[in-house]
């Protein structure tokens, strides 16, 4: 039994999805186990962020790869599978990992993070499981498919279907959610934009030199990746340039 605070509006507004848990009051405390196929990139400053919602009356474990330990500000309730690449022995180590956490938590609620955590959720379901659980692809695998192959088909029919299986289904920008729409991915979608942690307090301001009035800096962060669009920043940056020069 759960009461309380979050809110998550669907994309276009309409209805709503309701997770909550009760400040102060250990006994009721919500457990959630956070499931993790790979926290590279997004996924591991995800677990971060969600560490906000610990002092409303959530306890948070994860779940990831012991090389991505790491990545994690605070690793005291991650449990870990070996998987030193993507493929059936990592896949399998994930599932017994999922398993025994499963068992020994006995969480409220599941949260499966990224593409390959849905082969859990469909283990969990398949056992029978109908402990609730949200879903989050951190951007749809299809979005990062060109091609419209076959390939690109079996991404769409399997993360369009098995991310059905949860009973709320998380889109990290408008954009995810309108992707999931047009390609009719099933579930109850909602947009949770990603959130920005506050400032480390040894954040220097002095390593780049203040541009002149006539100049401008730009700085990209993230995967070298078509997805990321940096493509576009470059021709952007080749048509400013020869504006301006």
């Amino acid at each position: 039994r759960t009461t309380g605070n979050y809110r998550a509006d669907n994309a276009d507004g309409s209805g709503s999805a309701r997770v909550s848990g009760t400040a102060g009051n250990s006994s009721q405390t919500t457990r959630i186990l956070n499931v993790c196929e790979t926290a590279q990139g997004g996924v591991g400053r995800y677990q971060d962020l969600l560490q906000a919602l610990e002092p409303f009356g959530f306890s948070l474990s994860v779940l990831l790869p012991e090389a991505d330990k790491g990545i994690l500000r605070d690793s005291s309730r991650a449990a870990t599978f070996q998987r030193s690449r993507r493929g059936p022995v990592a896949m399998w180590n994930l599932l017994r990992a999922f398993w025994l956490q499963r068992r020994q938590l006995r969480p409220d609620l599941y949260f499966f993070h990224s593409t390959f955590s849905l082969l859990p959720l469909m283990v969990l379901r398949l056992a029978g499981d109908r402990t609730p659980a949200v879903y989050c692809a951190h951007c749809w695998a299809a979005s990062t498919l060109q091609a419209d192959g076959w390939k690109a088909r079996v991404v769409r029919f399997v993360e369009g279907n098995l991310c059905g299986l949860a009973d709320l289904v998380v889109n990290v920008s408008a954009s995810d959610a309108e992707t999931a729409g047009k390609l009719g991915y099933r579930g109850h979608h909602v947009v949770v934009e990603n959130a920005v942690g506050p400032p480390d307090p040894a954040a220097r301001s002095d390593l780049f030199d203040r541009p002149a009035s006539s100049r401008v800096n730009l700085l990209f962060v993230g995967r070298f990746d078509h997805q990321k669009g940096l493509d576009l920043l470059l021709s952007a940056y080749d048509l400013a340039r020869s504006r301006n020069s």
